[in-house]
């Protein structure tokens, strides 16, 4: 196994008896590219935050977990991420105020209010502090990959939300 690969994942040139080169087909599935797309996961609920990463680095982002909205305001002055995931039940900081102060801050990251809440009325506030989208806990861990790629390529920034769940 190397960086998350099966052996037979990647195949590689190879000499056969008669020494003429053959390769073997290369079988990656978008699913296990590399995006390098940078994720700031501000979560203080550490087993919901130990599945996003598990689930999130999988498939090849790099993704930085934080507990607190002070600790997420400065990561993400820091990382500058591609898509922060705020939950907006932090113990420190309204995270409602925090997902405010990050669109203040990085105009350019995709913020996503990643919270237990759910219904009309908390997406319509998650969306008038400046969030692009909306998540509801827990996650399907199907999906949620889907979900957080069309995220970050753009895809659903308007009305395209999603509640993902089991």
């Amino acid at each position: 196994n190397y960086a998350g690969f099966k052996q037979d994942d990647v195949r590689l040139p190879f000499q056969d008896k008669q020494r003429s080169v053959q390769f073997r087909q290369i079988d990656l599935d978008s699913s296990k590219r590399c995006t390098m797309a940078s994720i700031l996961l501000i979560e203080d609920d550490i087993l919901a935050a130990r599945l996003v990463m598990k689930v999130l680095s999988s498939q090849g982002y790099a993704i930085r977990h934080v507990g607190t909205g002070l600790e997420g305001l400065q990561a993400a002055r820091e990382l500058r991420p591609d898509l922060i995931l705020v939950d907006l039940g932090l113990p420190d900081l309204d995270g409602k105020v925090v997902a405010m102060q990050l669109r203040h801050i990085l105009s350019t990251s995709v913020i996503v209010a990643f919270t237990a809440e759910a219904g009309t009325k908390a997406r319509r506030l998650a969306l008038a502090y400046g969030c692009h989208d909306f998540i509801s806990k827990p996650i399907d861990t199907r999906a949620f990959p889907s979900l957080v790629a069309h995220l970050i390529e753009g895809i659903g920034k308007s009305s395209s939300t999603m509640n993902v769940q089991p």
